[in-house]
């Protein structure tokens, strides 16, 4: 920061400048340290991982399924058909929405738009890479942050999945 300032012909030492952003608020913060991830480690958690599809708007959340596969453009056509299509139906009726998605590349894909077109959703244009700008990703986070499992002993997700319901634990902490 020091060199911006001596471009602009000041002569301000960086004690100073620090001086200054703390009497404006700001503070400064080391970012804590994170343990590095081996590839067994991360073969590891993905046994515990899971993929939700979901949608909400102004009026509620809407269906969500847990989704078992890789999603393609078909798979994705499957989903809004089976759970975006009735969930608007029930919020909206016949009234007219802007969908919004995220950028991922099988919700791009020509027969998804040809799929959304023919229903006559639009869909929001936004900027690649802001999960922050999309809200469901702000409620699946806290939400779920607040809740714990049914079984705290569940040794992987299938165990979970079959021994407790794991959609229904997901679904009542994300309302």
């Amino acid at each position: 920061m020091k060199h911006k300032w001596e471009e602009a012909g000041a002569n301000v030492c960086d004690r100073t400048v620090r001086n200054r952003l703390k009497e404006m608020g700001f503070q400064y913060r080391k970012a804590k340290r994170k343990p590095s991830l081996t590839p067994k480690h991360k073969r590891t958690r993905l046994q515990w991982s899971l993929m939700i599809w979901g949608c909400m708007s102004g009026k509620g959340t809407g269906e969500m399924t847990v989704v078992n596969s890789s999603i393609n453009a078909q798979v994705y056509i499957d989903i809004l058909d089976s759970f975006l299509i009735p969930s608007i139906e029930q919020m909206f009726g016949d009234n007219e929405i802007i969908f919004q998605d995220d950028n991922a590349s099988c919700h791009r894909a020509k027969t998804v738009k040809a799929f959304l077109g023919e229903r006559h959703i639009q869909s929001m244009s936004w900027p690649a890479n802001s999960p922050d700008l999309n809200p469901i990703e702000n409620l699946s986070c806290h939400d779920v942050c607040r809740c714990s499992p049914p079984n705290k002993n569940a040794s992987n997700y299938e165990a979970l999945h079959v021994e407790n319901g794991v959609e229904q634990w997901f679904i009542l902490c994300c309302v």
